[in-house]
């Protein structure tokens, strides 16, 4: 039972953490009182009342473990609000994580596989191993916590090179939802963002640094719009956006592996901890990047048209597909598998999501996105960061893994003839080879649910790059998601498990990509960065073109 209940509990710790600061800051919104961030007891408190609120949840009835979680909390708010170290109403968040973690850990602990047990007795390292990633991994979900509830805390994830420090997505949506909501007749103009005009100079009432440009369709627009209808705090609207792509991405991770079940689901299920530990993973959330949240609509989406909820993974995979366009290869997918049902639905939501757009943010967004930002997408201008901010040029370079990357990759290495035009031609190549992919892999007959989980994520992996600016710190988390069911150990051909295990380790430390000890010279940093984009293509292609998967039992 031992194995059960640490399980269990550090899935309440996962909850409290994250959704301590989400809650602090939806109290906050019924506040007029600004409290300052107090992220550091926050957030400790929370993990002591979370494992507090597990620990119970694996002893208790759930309505107990609850009310212990909630003493549990009113307790450490009692502790901290009387000095003063945090403030009474965003500290209300404790007592609620703690019921909230009780009775997550009540559900946790009786849906465990009674296997695990005799799986630890039988492998102690592997347990042990276990327990260590998962606790590394909420500690940095808990510095991430207080990241995104404090940003002054320097409280980084990996590293303190400035591209990547405190560097932050969000506003690019919240910014764009802004000038939208004043009539500007052209949201992705350049002179907007920093990011493309270092002249620029971007008014917003909100306390954030509009650097990196709106480069969504318009009917993006809906999501970032009810936000700025909500609030005029960025620091809320950051963590609850945080809080609930964290939650998202857990659930469909852990649901994704039930599907699956048997020993690969399992082995999946339990290297959640280490991927959530990945640099991409953490980035994606300390980005508030969408990209993580695309993932989990479309897994979300391919999950409900199996259980035949074809009207809400319509739905779903609708949203996605008019957020980030590359997820309309599940769309051809499906419609080659003859899913009618399912491709009926998406398309109806993808036009009435539109026509929804069309009357909220008007047509000026529309016109832009056609005569004004989707030629700058085809020929790579929307991406031309290393233009405005030439000393993160090498950042620019290493971190794109599409074609138009590689072709820039090997222009650092001295290649000649490697322009943007040539990387826009490659870009446009490397799509029309994702669509026949998609169509070949479409008509083989199903496998099994483990070859069908592999075979989405990699597509919508493959699909990513397609863009011309697909950056390694957050469009690789297909491939480290899909490395934890190859990870099973069942995959028959062992030989080939080395070149994937290869290109998944690349991955997850951002090899070529990120500074983890220093930077190295544009040459080696490009070299190495092109192994990582190669490896990550031949990984999907695999996945998708190589012969039937097989898995032992």
């Amino acid at each position: 039972m031992v194995a059960r209940q640490a399980a269990a509990t550090v899935s309440a710790v996962t909850l409290a953490l994250v959704w301590v600061h989400g809650l602090a800051a939806v109290l906050h919104l019924f506040t007029a009182e600004q409290p300052s961030p107090q992220a550091m007891p926050l957030t400790i408190a929370s993990a002591a009342v979370g494992g507090i609120a597990g620990f119970m949840g694996t002893k208790l009835s759930r309505l107990r473990a609850a009310l212990a979680g909630a003493v549990a909390g009113a307790t450490a708010l009692a502790a901290l609000a009387v000095p003063g170290m945090i403030h009474w109403i965003t500290g209300i968040a404790l007592p609620l994580v703690g019921a909230t973690s009780g009775i997550f850990a009540t559900l946790v602990f009786s849906r465990l596989p009674s296997t695990l047990e005799a799986s630890a007795r039988e492998r102690p390292t592997a347990a042990i191993a276990w327990l260590v990633i998962a606790c590394v991994a909420l500690l940095q979900l808990g510095r991430l916590g207080m990241f995104v509830t404090d940003r002054e805390s320097d409280w980084f994830v990996g590293t303190r090179h400035p591209f990547f420090h405190k560097h932050l997505c969000l506003p690019a949506y919240i910014y764009g939802a802004e000038l939208n909501e004043r009539g500007d007749p052209n949201i992705y103009a350049s002179e907007h963002y920093l990011g493309l005009n270092p002249n620029a100079t971007p008014q917003t009432r909100y306390t954030m640094s509009a650097e990196d440009p709106f480069q969504y369709p318009p009917p993006f627009l809906l999501l970032p719009r009810v936000a700025t209808a909500l609030t005029n705090d960025f620091q809320s609207i950051y963590s609850i956006w945080y809080a609930l792509q964290a939650t998202g991405f857990l659930i469909v991770a852990a649901w994704l592996a039930r599907w699956v079940g048997g020993k690969i689901g399992n082995v999946s299920l339990f290297l959640l901890p280490a991927l959530v530990l990945a640099f991409p993973t953490l980035y994606s959330l300390q980005y508030g990047q969408f990209h993580l949240t695309t993932l989990v609509l479309c897994v979300g989406a391919m999950l409900l048209f199996e259980r035949g909820r074809n009207i809400l993974g319509g739905s779903l995979l609708a949203f996605a597909v008019i957020a980030k366009m590359f997820p309309a290869v599940l769309v051809v997918y499906l419609f080659v598998r003859k899913r009618w049902s399912a491709v009926a639905w998406t398309i109806g939501a993808c036009a009435g999501l539109t026509i929804i757009a069309y009357f909220v943010v008007g047509p000026e967004p529309f016109v832009a996105f056609f005569d004004y930002h989707l030629p700058r997408l085809r020929s790579g201008q929307a991406f031309a960061f290393d233009e405005a901010w030439p000393e993160f040029r090498e950042v620019v370079i290493t971190s794109n893994q599409s074609a138009f990357g590689i072709v820039q990759k090997l222009g650092a290495l001295g290649l000649p003839g490697m322009t943007k035009s040539l990387g826009a031609v490659c870009g446009v190549i490397f799509s029309v080879l994702v669509g026949i992919v998609t169509i070949v892999v479409a008509r083989r007959p199903n496998g099994s649910r483990a070859d069908q989980a592999l075979v989405w994520l990699a597509l919508l992996g493959l699909g990513s790059l397609m863009s011309h600016g697909a950056w390694a710190d957050y469009v690789t988390v297909p491939a480290l998601w899909l490395g934890t069911f190859l990870a099973a150990n069942g995959y028959s051909d062992r030989p080939v498990l080395l070149p994937l295990g290869l290109a998944c380790a690349f991955q997850f430390l951002l090899i070529g990509t990120m500074p983890i000890f220093g930077w190295f010279s544009l040459p080696v940093m490009a070299a190495l960065s092109l192994v990582g984009a190669l490896l990550l293509i031949g990984l999907y292609i695999w996945i998708l073109l190589g012969k039937r998967l097989r898995f032992d039992p």
